[in-house]
């Protein structure tokens, strides 16, 4: 269990000579100290990332040498670039609107105001006349502010270019990794290389990753139902028949393809490749169609992705690492939690699901036990509390120890319990304060006055800290699943809900 006490690093801030301000996150005084000393520039969203070879809290350098890690490293790099998509839909749905506004109220109408002439107002309207030669330079803004609005119209496309690649780039690498786990494969290789190429190289390993690197290029340029055809015969898993939105999965790409070719007009190939993935709802009448690209339908891509990503890793990496299963689960755990915690619960509930419900179990009884709360933590997240006591209810809690005793009492709503726990938790450092702060599945009793009462008589401090809410997406569009997206700093590793 983590020491709460322990220094954990540093956060500056530094104002330029334009009045902007940056900070950064370090997690000790020499990597402040560079940071202090570079030359002031515009603040940069990185910059809340630690820039040393270590992470936060870790208390040596580890070179990721083993598979295990390797496969870790790469799935926590997978999650973040797929799910920090959502901030970036957030923002823009924010950002375009109060654009438009900005550049009517800072540009279109003062000109107007002072050049034009006032014909009527009252509460709600303005309306001003023009002539002919007073509208040249207002059609000039009005040009530009058409301009700027398609700019801001491409954005949606844009974001849907930039998810694929950036899947795209991380599939070539999962695949790159398992498939180098067994060299002997390529020993009978019948691909041709020159004297040239094989001097070139320093031993077998260099000649394998060479051959590795033609095979990824190779399949990197076919659809992205070859790709799956490839790991499944190649790689062993079975994939398209058993995971159920494969059909999303294919239409994606499909719609990827009209953004990049067609402007979102519906041709035959969208529609036979859809038809042939048995999409629901796609048909031949569609053809002409024009497609549209709402928030709704991005953050949806970017979870079906997100998942289709993190449950290959997992499955190949069950395959193919040699005693693998402990680690495997613990890291899907990991990211559930995660998941959660930023509020992607449904991606979270469908991944442990599949961990949980749809495979052979090959863990311990304690990272089983942390899937279970998260996975009921997930349904109570999503509005689905009938779930979430089944889930709970299917596993016996009566000798658990009091951190997962709490967990239960708070998602079962059974303040009472909770704190009554509360001091031997705090006692036997089972929950420390920042963990009751943190973990989401206390976030059902950490605002009930009794709770906070007990929370301050326990640990000596008040529950809320005064930080102010980040900005988040406030305003999802109609029927929009509206789980805000919120990419923050990560917990302190608890042995609850993550190991």
């Amino acid at each position: 269990m983590p020491n709460s006490e322990e220094l954990l690093g540093y956060i500056a801030f530094r104002r330029d000579e334009k009045n902007n301000v940056g900070f950064a996150v370090k997690s000790n005084r020499d990597e402040l100290e560079k940071w202090k000393s570079k030359a002031s520039g515009s603040p940069s969203l990185r910059s809340i990332e630690p820039t040393s070879d270590k992470s936060i809290g870790d208390s040596k350098e580890c070179p990721v040498t083993s598979l295990p890690e390797r496969a870790k490293k790469l799935l926590d790099r997978f999650r973040k670039a797929m799910t920090s998509v959502h901030n970036l839909i957030g923002f823009t749905s924010v950002v375009r609107p109060l654009l438009a506004r900005v550049f009517i109220e800072q540009a279109i109408l003062p000109h107007v105001e002072k050049n034009l002439t006032l014909v009527e107002k009252d509460v709600i309207h303005c309306i001003y006349s023009f002539t002919r030669s007073q509208f040249v330079e207002t059609r000039k803004l009005l040009m530009r502010f058409r301009e700027t609005r398609a700019g801001y119209d491409t954005i949606p496309s844009a974001t849907l270019l930039s998810l694929v690649a950036t899947f795209d780039s991380y599939f070539s690498e999962i695949v790159r990794l398992f498939l180098a786990i067994h060299p002997e494969r390529y020993t009978g290789s019948e691909q041709t290389m020159s004297l040239k190429e094989i001097f070139s190289m320093n031993s077998i390993e260099d000649v394998i990753d060479h051959v590795i690197d033609h095979e990824i290029n190779d399949l990197m340029r076919g659809s992205h139902a070859e790709q799956v055809q490839f790991i499944e015969s190649h790689l062993g898993v079975k994939i398209i028949d058993h995971y159920e939105r494969w059909p999303d999965f294919v239409e994606i790409f499909e719609r990827r393809n009209l953004v990049a070719h067609e402007n979102l007009v519906v041709n035959r190939t969208y529609v036979e490749r859809c038809l042939e993935a048995k999409c629901k709802g796609v048909n031949l009448g569609d053809i002409g169609a024009t497609l549209t690209l709402s928030r709704k339908y991005l953050h949806n891509s970017v979870d079906i992705l997100s998942e289709f990503g993190i449950l290959l890793i997992f499955a190949l990496w069950r395959k193919h690492i040699a005693g693998g299963d402990e680690s495997a689960f613990k890291e899907i755990n990991d990211v559930c939690y995660d998941l959660i915690e930023v509020k992607r619960p449904r991606l979270a509930n469908r991944l442990l699901d599949f961990a949980l419900h749809k495979q052979k179990r090959g863990c311990s009884d304690l990272i089983l036990r942390m899937m279970i709360v998260n996975l009921a933590n997930s349904c109570k997240k999503m509005s689905d509390d009938d779930r979430c006591q089944k889930v709970l209810a299917s596993t016996d809690w009566s000798a658990s120890k009091d951190n997962f005793q709490i967990c239960i009492a708070s998602l079962r709503g059974d303040i009472d319990t909770v704190v009554a726990l509360m001091p031997s938790a705090a006692a036997s450092n089972a929950i420390s304060a920042a963990e009751f702060r943190e973990w989401p599945v206390l976030d059902w009793v950490r605002d009930d006055p009794k709770v906070n009462e007990a929370f301050e008589k326990v640990y000596g401090e008040p529950m809320r800290s005064g930080i102010p809410e980040a900005l988040t997406d406030t305003k999802p569009e109609a029927n929009q699943d509206s789980e805000v997206e919120n990419e923050g700093l990560s917990p302190a590793l608890d042995d609850v809900t993550r190991h």
